[in-house]
């Protein structure tokens, strides 16, 4: 019997423990006590307007989880547990990558597609919806199997708004 709760003790003495927060010097905190920084990772992923997706991880030291909140209040927090916390943000931008080599064009399918880069290579950023190209004045038509450079946001929306009048119904 005493083995038995001897165990028990030590499952729930462990199962605490590694659910506190772990500090710089190797110190955990019990409910009200500092003992120093926080090390947390951080684990950040944001979305652009074009559908690419970045997630970095990094350590953060810090004084306080209030600290932390400030720091990120633009985030939203998806979860925290263990060390870990997980934000995520939407960017009303394009992506990093789209700026740099971002080009719009038709896949096979006729399908508006975000090409990194030359269409012809078929590195895919994101896909949007089939366009009925019978309908396209034959010079926009042109323009989209050579592929439309996309620089910025106002680029990338322009040239959407235009062809959504040209997407096919499912």
């Amino acid at each position: 019997m005493f083995r038995l709760i001897s165990s028990i003790c030590v499952s729930v003495l462990l199962t605490i423990s590694l659910s506190l927060p772990v500090y710089a010097h190797g110190q955990t905190s019990h409910a009200g006590s500092k003992s120093g920084p926080l090390i947390v990772n951080l684990h950040l992923k944001k979305t652009f307007i074009d559908g690419v997706q970045i997630q970095n991880t990094v350590k953060k030291k810090v004084m306080s989880m209030e600290d932390l909140w400030t720091t990120y209040s633009d985030w939203q927090l998806v979860d925290q547990r263990k060390g870990n916390v997980y934000f995520k943000k939407k960017v009303d931008d394009l992506s990093p990558v789209s700026k740099a080599v971002g080009i719009l064009g038709l896949s096979d399918n006729e399908t508006l597609t975000l090409y990194k880069g030359n269409p012809d290579d078929q590195t895919i950023i994101q896909t949007f919806y089939q366009i009925d190209t019978k309908e396209l004045q034959v010079n926009m038509r042109k323009q989209l199997k050579e592929g439309i450079r996309i620089k910025n946001k106002q680029d990338f929306k322009h040239v959407l708004k235009k062809l959504q009048q040209y997407a096919q119904s499912s």
